[in-house]
């Protein structure tokens, strides 16, 4: 990680976090308020946003530490597959758990991966983005020298 600005990547991709995250949530008000069962209702309460704030900055640190630690300087492709694949572990499975155990319906469930899908792609490419390319770390060492 070493010339890479992992602050700058850090600060952006927490707000791209926020903001996307708020705004998906925010959209998807209609749909919960139509289901049965609304855990992840907020409280208009101003802890509910000061945590929401806290988890937005704490999941912008882990996603740019995680991402750059296997960052290999290819440019905005890598950073769509992590979010990709960031989506995949960290959404899907979550929200299908929670669907499989909760009395919430598929439509919420769609939604929330969706609003995590577009989130964690741009995140990942704005982190890829700044993060730069030819940054590359080098290979595994084909031979040993004898």
């Amino acid at each position: 990680m070493k010339g890479i600005p992992f602050g700058k990547i850090w600060i952006v991709t927490a707000v791209i976090l926020f903001v996307l995250e708020g705004a998906g949530h925010w959209l998807m008000r209609g749909t919960l308020a139509t289901s049965e069962l609304m855990p992840w209702r907020a409280t208009p309460n101003t802890e509910a946003y000061i945590l929401f704030v806290v988890i937005a900055i704490v999941g912008g640190l882990a996603y740019t530490y995680v991402f750059l630690q296997g960052y290999r300087g290819s440019g905005i492709g890598e950073g769509i597959r992590f979010g990709l694949w960031l989506t995949l572990l960290a959404s899907v499975t979550f929200n299908l758990a929670a669907m499989a155990t909760l009395p919430i319906r598929i439509v919420p469930t769609v939604e929330f991966i969706i609003v995590d899908l577009v989130s964690f792609v741009v995140a990942g490419i704005a982190a890829a983005a700044l993060a730069g390319t030819g940054t590359s770390k080098p290979a595994v060492a084909s031979s040993v020298a004898a």
